[in-house]
């Protein structure tokens, strides 16, 4: 039999067992008259459901005998929650209290260690400024390869240096510098991958000295010194060549 989206709505109302199997049929391969079906048989069932309603005698048994309940019943019950809802309203009421004595302690602490950290940095910077001994000291440190940078500040032939470590601060430097590594392993100087594939370069460049260092990151990258370099200075886990 054959069946059409716009049946629907009829074969809903007064369909015929036969129009109801060729609904069916239909819906296998429609989704919309699937949806509508699916609805339709729904509300068919409530509504069945609803016909086949029964009053329950004991209902009203029920109904009345709530009603004869005694009002002081009724208010001992009511009181009775009243004292239960006021127990975990004082609860609540003392998890709040404990919540802000906790995050006043928890402030407290990060401003004690706060104010702890600054007054030891600054009793720091007061005894470097009373002692020049520990001002050295201190500088020494804190500031990694002083001594080649001292050089390097200090010696006039010095205008750039080629830092070959990818760890060394090259912000302690007062001349100009190339670094061929960045600390996250960006490259600076174009067609080179390597830091001693710059050294290669180091003439082309401008570059007059080299710092090599032993980090936690590398050993002596210059293992023996090519004829361009000479050794000028040297210092713990720290070497300065110049570039002839």
């Amino acid at each position: 039999m054959s069946m059409q989206c716009e049946d629907r709505e009829r074969i809903f109302l007064d369909g015929t067992p036969e129009e109801w199997a060729a609904l069916e049929q239909h819906a296998a391969f429609c989704t919309l008259c699937a949806e509508e079906l699916r609805a339709w048989q729904g509300l068919s069932t409530a509504a069945a459901e609803l016909r086949n309603y029964r009053d329950d005698p004991a209902l009203w048994t029920r109904i009345s005998a709530s009603l004869e309940t005694p009002l002081v019943e009724q208010a001992a019950q009511n009181a009775a929650r009243e004292k239960r809802w006021a127990f975990l309203r004082f609860d609540w009421g003392s998890a709040l209290v404990w919540q802000t004595v906790l995050a006043a302690v928890l402030v407290g602490i990060s401003i004690s260690y706060g104010l702890f950290m600054i007054g030891r940095m600054q009793t720091d910077d007061l005894r470097a400024a009373i002692s020049p001994r520990y001002a050295a000291m201190k500088r020494q440190r804190d500031i990694p390869y002083l001594a080649s940078f001292e050089y390097l500040n200090s010696e006039p032939s010095v205008r750039e240096v080629l830092i070959l470590d990818r760890s060394v601060p090259a912000y302690y430097s007062n001349k100009a510098y190339i670094k061929p590594e960045g600390q996250w392993g960006e490259r600076s100087v174009p067609g080179a991958s390597t830091s001693l594939e710059v050294l290669q370069k180091a003439r082309q460049l401008g570059v007059t000295h080299v710092l090599d260092v032993v980090s936690s990151v590398s050993d002596f990258q210059v293992k023996s010194p090519p004829a361009g370099l000479t050794l000028v200075f040297q210092s713990a886990e720290q070497r300065v060549y110049r570039v002839n």
